[in-house]
């Protein structure tokens, strides 16, 4: 069964996206503004995911990874951001979500050893919120058939669009999420105040800092005190991830305010599963 799921995940054909490099208006313009629409779009669409290491500053080593998605139209690369949006507007996101975590999970099954780490998996509140049947039941599938560890998975929330919902009404919803041994993550804290609220209402496990408040924080005072904040109030060295470090300076900066984890161009850029096994080879000397 396991083998199956696993062969037949990437004929699936993809039913979500954002958008990109391509403007996904100029795409649309093109197109009739018929129900069909939205399907012949992804039906052009390329998903490739690629995978940024988030590392420990003390050992040096991996503990997870970040799946990112990198979309195509029609051979075009397309930003995700855009491309989700998309799928919101046309009611497809919790297909998108499915659909990524599926390909991310997919990859690691293959990576054996790299099954071991964390898996970041990047995810649209709204479907917590509406904690919908199909993502349940894909959730379920995975662990009892033991393609993934619950306390493996990271759900990253990600706010590629202004959502309105009760941030309580998400808490609860993660309980429910939670219920299973998977962690949250907060993507962009510190990017604006409604993620700042966010941190308070729902207790992440882990809070990803906003690459705007990392790159240059070895230069300025003022990040350097907005940071050492955020640091205090999550009290757990090994819960914050700081996010786009790009130079020693900087790792230098996050770790003197006793932030132990981070990822960024001066570990790795974003890259395909295949070339994991040799960064880690090269990178810590593991034998992956």
């Amino acid at each position: 069964m396991k083998g199956n799921w696993l062969q037949n995940i990437h004929k699936t054909p993809l039913r979500g996206g954002g958008g990109g490099k391509l403007p996904l208006n100029e795409y649309l313009s093109s197109n009739t503004s018929n129900s069909s629409w939205c399907d012949n779009l992804f039906s052009r669409t390329i998903v490739n995911m690629v995978y940024q290491p988030i590392v420990d500053h003390v050992s040096r080593r991996a503990v997870g990874h970040e799946a990112l998605i990198r979309p195509q139209v029609n051979g075009v690369p397309v930003r995700p951001d855009e491309w989700f949006r998309e799928a919101f507007a046309r009611r497809r996101s919790v297909d998108a979500d499915v659909r990524v975590l599926k390909m991310a999970v997919t990859d690691m099954q293959l990576g054996h050893e790299l099954s071991r780490l964390m898996l970041f998996v990047n995810i649209l509140p709204t479907t917590i919120v509406d904690f919908d049947r199909s993502f349940l039941h894909v959730l379920e599938f995975l662990f009892r058939n033991g393609l993934c560890r619950p306390e493996q998975l990271v759900l990253e929330l990600v706010e590629f669009i202004p959502f309105d919902y009760h941030l309580l009404t998400l808490a609860e919803s993660l309980h429910n999420l939670r219920s299973f041994g998977i962690r949250i993550a907060i993507d962009d804290v510190g990017a604006s105040g409604a993620n700042l609220n966010a941190l308070v209402q729902l207790q992440p496990d882990f809070v990803k800092l906003d690459r705007t408040l990392v790159q240059g924080v070895s230069k300025s005072r003022a990040k350097q005190d907005l940071l050492s904040c955020l640091a205090a109030y999550v009290d757990s060295t090994d819960s914050i991830i700081a996010e786009g470090v790009e130079d020693a300076a900087d790792l230098a900066a996050v770790q003197a305010m006793g932030i132990s984890l981070s990822q960024g161009y001066y570990w790795s850029p974003p890259l395909p599963f295949s070339s994991l096994p040799d960064w880690h080879r090269q990178t810590e000397g593991s034998d992956f």
